[in-house]
């Protein structure tokens, strides 16, 4: 039967006949004759036939094969996560390359790129719960522009976030350095941003409105004669002058011991979109303590108005508490905590 399998095996490559060398393959394997030390080779190669063959199953079939007789290198597994993927079982193929990456990342090292860059996409294209908890993971090993700013807009399209929630969105990814050059996707992002900061009625906080709408024209993200860009700023620089006069009064109120938790929030978050983040986080404090408080929209804002004192332990300790539908955007945000963000050009 080797020898058998050894003739397919030749014959089949002066003929060009992939089919007939995988036979000889198998064949060979199956005869018991193939050295120990060499099976997981002939089994590899047996799978990249299949493969070529379209055949998963068995290019499946041997390449786990491949991997219990000690030929386990990345290539076999990322060959194992194709053929999975390919078969029509995404699940399983995520579960391979997610082993790939814990291992990797276990063992103190970076995960290859590319298992990343498959684990999103696989994930996404699958429509798979995990496609955030993939796309943030690659912007944690491979903190790049298009990385942080897809994991953003993945994160928005699997979840139904109001205003304020997408709002935290934008936020993280200007502070993480995905924002500064305008590309398409970042183009969309400003108006995501803006339109989050406006709000339905009037505009929200016009003190960010016109922060993020200069910066955006600034990179060129933004054109100053696009209308929705020009009515905002008008509107936000003629509202400017009362709403920072409004301030303290709003941090008298949210401070009074029979203030409501809907008072505070108010007040910390108005003083949060004005960058006073020592405060904030002292009325978000407040809050946590007051009936019917939302505990994890507060955390999530707590541990932004920390990491924007420096505070990053405390801020990790906060978003950790995080949980439900924001707990990607908590996620995005312990990135930054961790200095994982986008170095500096």
């Amino acid at each position: 039967k080797f020898f058998a399998g050894q003739l397919g095996f030749t014959y089949g490559g002066l003929a060009v006949d992939k089919a007939m060398q995988r036979r000889g393959l198998v064949s060979m394997i199956e005869s018991g004759s193939v050295p120990a030390t060499e099976v997981g080779k002939y089994n590899y190669y047996a799978a990249g036939f299949a493969f070529d063959l379209k055949d998963f199953a068995a290019a499946e079939s041997s390449l786990k094969a491949a991997i219990a007789a000690g030929y386990n290198g990345d290539d076999v597994k990322g060959l194992l996560a194709e053929a999975q993927n390919s078969a029509g079982r995404p699940a399983d193929a995520l579960a391979t390359i997610k082993g790939m990456v814990d291992s990797a990342a276990a063992a103190g090292q970076t995960p290859a790129a590319d298992w990343l860059e498959r684990g999103v996409l696989i994930s996404y294209q699958s429509k798979s719960p995990d496609a955030v908890d993939w796309a943030i993971r690659r912007a944690e090993f491979y903190p790049t522009q298009a990385g942080w700013v897809a994991a953003g807009q993945i994160l928005r399209e699997r979840a139904n976030f109001g205003a304020m929630d997408s709002l935290d969105i934008s936020r993280a990814l200007d502070r993480a350095g995905a924002l500064s050059t305008s590309t398409q996707a970042v183009q969309r992002e400003y108006i995501e941003y803006l339109q989050s900061a406006v709000g339905k009625v009037g505009v929200l906080y016009p003190g960010e409105v016109i922060k993020v709408a200069n910066q955006g024209i600034k990179a060129t993200a933004l054109q100053a004669t696009d209308p929705f860009v020009r009515d905002a700023l008008a509107e936000a620089n003629r509202r400017l002058a009362a709403d920072k006069a409004s301030l303290a009064g709003l941090e008298r109120d949210a401070r009074a011991p029979a203030a409501a938790a809907k008072t505070v929030l108010i007040g910390a978050d108005t003083l949060l979109s004005y960058d006073m983040a020592d405060k904030a986080a002292d009325l978000y404090q407040i809050a946590l303590g007051k009936p019917g408080a939302d505990a994890a929209g507060i955390n999530l804002r707590l541990g932004i108005a920390l990491i924007k004192q420096g505070k990053m332990a405390e801020a990790e300790a906060a978003l950790a508490k995080v949980d439900g539908p924001r707990k990607g955007i908590a996620q995005l945000w312990a990135l930054i905590a961790k200095g994982k963000t986008i170095p500096a050009a």
